[in-house]
């Protein structure tokens, strides 16, 4: 293909010399008609093999942008985040919750299944993933969509395609929202158009009677009138054309994607099909497109000084341009938003499907009532890590209210379980499948205290924070609705005081948690803290283990039930060269 565009343009100069000299002969030696019509028949030769070039480089620009999305797919589909992060958008963690468990920045959840283009396409994803929904019917009706689209994978691909094909940048569709949602109107009134026509109609009228018939030269007046409407119904004429210019620039960016949205027919996917249904109206993107194209290429046609003199004074030109492009942005406030919304919807989704049929091997979780077991997944895995790599473990709460104390050596996978099990509540809650073979749990309010840092700025201890952190789960536990559970994942309790008081401090902090409407995993290193569960029926122990071999640590990362009964600090510490004694 690359090829035969390259070989065109010859042949488009070989066609227009060839045709040129073949039609002089034939005027020279022959006669006009004849030499006319040869040249025309080589002129269209020459005007279609442009329009084929045309068409054959569109349709290579697309191949390209068609192979970087499948090498996107690839690399997330393997985890190389040496890749993803460069696709990344410049975006920083606004909350714990995505600090806590990756869910945006570099090798985060985000960079996994984020294949948006617009901006306001990321911030729905962003906030589906960061902002979990607590309402059942919303979380299963987005699922539905997921899954509708999830089957539909040349169609993801090729909106993609469509919203890159004019810049892989990130596109502002935000720009065009607020352009639209301005409470300023463009344009004039038709009353005042037909005022100015009617001026411009007489004025022409006894121009030609002076000019022709001799009558008094009253045209005069009525240019001079003509004149005075121009430049009272233009004003502002610069900042008008400005704005023309602006949304034929931004909308041309969108014109690809929503000419392919208004050309789908998707009868079989009832949901899809309904958002579709929206971009085939009379109102459609083809139609405004097109009103647009015409207002665009007036204005360029009065931008010549004398050419645009000659149309005000016989077409009254500028007014009128006003008038449609005024009449167009009412049509625009009314359809526009509709389109963008959609269209961000759709690409939100979009890349929660793709990631669906990147890992055939999750599951939808099913969302249970409080009535049944709490939670319950069977071999659940963290969907950050390599399939191969990543290590499934089982876990299960039947209670409400049970407090679970998970202990371990380090580096043996406490905090990375814990990240576990709340990422996969989290895509659960956004609609998206699960790393898991199987996951029940009901709608939970996530709470989570894993990366808890200082703050010079504020003054603030790391201890410190971490009580404020603590003490913010309490309050969320005793605000949250009654009918919405808290599930909580906090790591390394109290690690930055000292061994006495973070042990009496864990205590007191567990023994409060099992007496609210919450549950959840709470990991240390304190292994005093696994006495809990001989004293209080609602504490649980689980525990992660290592060994050594061959002078190595070697960890499975299996969790297994109760206490553990090993710690290796020191063992690390000798494996390093430090002195133990």
């Amino acid at each position: 293909m690359k090829a035969r565009r390259e070989r065109l343009p010859l042949f488009r100069l070989v066609c227009f010399t060839l045709g040129f000299a073949t039609g002089f002969l034939l005027y020279h030696y022959y006669t006009l008609i004849l030499a006319f019509l040869v040249v025309t028949l080589f002129l269209m030769i020459f005007i279609a093999l442009g329009i084929i070039q045309r068409k054959l480089k569109q349709k290579i620009d697309q191949n390209r942008v068609l192979e970087r999305i499948y090498t996107r797919h690839r690399a997330s589909a393997r985890r190389d985040y040496s890749f993803l992060n460069q696709l990344n958008k410049p975006f920083e963690p606004r909350s714990d919750l995505e600090i806590d468990l990756n869910l945006i920045g570099n090798s985060s959840l985000m960079s996994l299944v984020d294949t948006t283009t617009t901006l306001g396409g990321f911030h729905l994803l962003r906030h589906f993933i960061s902002e979990p929904s607590h309402n059942k019917t919303e979380i299963l009706e987005r699922r539905d969509e997921i899954i509708e689209l999830t089957e539909l994978s040349n169609f993801r691909n090729q909106l993609e395609m469509h919203l890159k094909e004019f810049s892989m940048k990130p596109l502002e569709s935000n720009r065009i929202k607020r352009w639209i949602e301005q409470p300023k109107s463009f344009g004039i009134s038709k009353v005042k158009l037909v005022l100015a026509i009617v001026v411009n109609l007489l004025n022409i009228i006894l121009a030609t009677g002076y000019f022709l018939y001799g009558l008094s030269p009253f045209f005069i007046y009525s240019f001079i009138l003509h004149t005075i409407l121009y430049f009272i119904f233009s004003k502002g004429q610069q900042e008008f054309q400005k704005n023309v210019v602006f949304i034929s620039i931004e909308l041309n960016r969108l014109k690809s994607a929503l000419f392919y949205l208004s050309s789908q027919d998707y009868q079989n996917y009832p949901r899809l099909g309904k958002r579709l249904s929206l971009f085939k109206s009379k109102r459609g993107p083809v139609a405004m497109f097109s009103k647009l194209k015409i207002i665009h290429n007036a204005i360029g046609l009065r931008s010549n000084l004398i050419l645009g003199f000659v149309l005000n004074v016989l077409f009254t030109w500028d007014i009128a341009i006003s008038y449609f492009f005024g009449k167009l942005h009412k049509d625009l406030k009314k359809v526009l938003p509709v389109w963008l919304e959609n269209l961000i919807q759709i690409e939100a989704l979009s890349s929660l499907a793709n990631f669906a049929w990147l890992n055939p091997g999750y599951t939808y979780a099913t969302l249970i009532d409080q009535d049944e077991p709490v939670l319950s997944a069977k071999k659940i895995r963290h969907p950050l890590i390599e399939v191969e790599k990543s290590v499934a473990n089982d876990f299960l709460i039947e209670k409400q209210g049970r407090v679970h104390v998970v202990t371990g050596s380090n580096m043996s996978g406490k905090s990375t379980y814990l990240r576990t099990l709340a990422i996969n509540a989290i895509l659960t809650y956004s609609g998206a499948c699960a790393a898991a073979a199987e996951l029940k749990l009901p709608v939970y309010h996530l709470y989570t205290c894993i990366k808890v840092s200082d703050s010079l700025a504020d003054g603030l201890s790391y201890f410190y924070a971490e009580v404020r952190r603590l003490s913010a789960l309490l309050n969320v536990v005793k605000n949250a609705e009654s009918k919405i559970p808290v599930f909580y994942v906090v790591d390394e309790i109290f690690k930055g005081t000292n061994n006495k008081e973070r042990l009496q401090g864990s205590k007191a902090f567990i023994k409060a948690l099992i007496k609210m409407n919450a549950t959840g995993l709470v990991a240390t290193h304190d292994l005093e803290l696994t006495d809990l569960a001989k004293h209080h029926e609602n504490v649980e122990n689980y525990h992660f283990t290592d060994k050594i071999e061959e002078g190595k640590m070697v960890f499975d990362y299996k969790l297994y039930h109760g206490p553990c009964q090993s710690t290796n600090a020191l063992q690390i510490l000798a494996l390093e060269g430090l002195p133990v004694l």
